[in-house]
């Protein structure tokens, strides 16, 4: 499994708290040439949970890990697997302090495809709408896998039917886990009335 890349703890490198801030030391100066760019950081292994995600586009690949360390600065984390020797993905986080869950998407999924449609639209009324949704997660990997699909809901929502059990992350979105078999496919098919 990849390992995410994190500044290191040490304390002539760690970082001091400055005001509502945290200053990150250098172990010796660097000469900057204009335009150019640097990564000064040492970088250490963190244990990582692989997941995947669905939004209506590519299928993502998601890290997450719990910043047990040290306090991280804001910019790009790089991952790499095979023991650091092959670059896998970046992405970018804001400031994030000890204790903290970080969460990586770092690019789509090579074996795994998603489709969302839409099936119907009924207008049951001036305020109230009725939405059916088909998804359809497809997988070429040799071993199953588990792929959230996270929908976002418009105004004032209520699921009236669904294939499979959800979960609301807040006031607009809903989760479903999809357990998709080695080289299959699993359906999800749900019903939202919704109005403003």
């Amino acid at each position: 499994m990849p390992g995410v890349r994190a500044l290191a703890a040490s304390p002539e490198l760690g970082p001091s708290r400055a005001y509502e801030s945290h200053r990150y030391r250098l172990a010796q100066p660097v000469d900057l040439p204009p335009g150019s760019t640097f990564v000064p950081y040492l970088v250490a292994s963190l244990p990582c949970q692989r997941l995947y995600r669905f939004r209506g586009g590519p299928v993502e690949t998601v890290l997450k890990f719990v910043n047990s360390a040290a306090p991280l600065p804001a910019g790009e984390v790089t991952v790499y697997g095979e023991g650091g020797s092959l670059l896998i993905g970046a992405a970018s986080i804001d400031h994030v302090p000890v204790g903290e869950e970080v969460t990586l998407a770092i690019g789509a999924a090579f074996d795994l495809t998603g489709s969302r449609t839409q099936t119907f639209h009924t207008k049951l009324s001036e305020e109230l709408n009725r939405d059916g949704y088909r998804i359809v997660i497809r997988s070429a990997k040799e071993e199953p896998v588990v792929v959230e699909v996270v929908e976002s809901l418009p105004g004032a929502w209520q699921i009236t039917q669904s294939s499979l059990p959800f979960e609301q992350i807040d006031a607009h979105t809903v989760r479903f886990l999809l357990e998709v078999p080695a080289k299959g496919e699993v359906e999800l098919t749900y019903t939202v009335e919704w109005g403003y």
